[in-house]
């Protein structure tokens, strides 16, 4: 996965505030983003260095997203991004009937 998309997933699950709360490399895997850990702390990273995010808390190799929001950048950049939002979608639709 290139990595706008994966910073979109990242920016949109972050906004919803639901999928990354308290991720780590043990359980990542877990949902089949398409995606890994590394990639995922990569552009985590990117996105706080950039601007897009406020900083997560770190511990060891758990992400706790509880207290990271969007800033202003990053509710931009999910809206001049829609084209990933309708790939998303799908994506996400695709998961969760497969797990059906």
């Amino acid at each position: 996965m290139n990595k706008e998309k994966i910073r979109y997933v990242i920016l949109k699950e972050t906004e919803k505030d639901e999928l990354f709360n308290n991720a780590d490399k043990s359980n990542f895997e877990q949902p089949d983003l398409g995606f890994g850990w590394e990639e995922f702390e990569e552009q985590v990273n990117f996105l706080v260095r950039e601007g897009y995010l406020t900083k997560p808390f770190y511990a060891g190799d758990t992400i706790y997203y509880y207290n990271s929001k969007l800033t202003e950048k990053g509710e931009e950049y999910l809206n001049n991004n829609k084209l990933h939002v309708k790939a998303y979608k799908f994506v996400k639709e695709i998961k969760e009937w497969i797990s059906l």
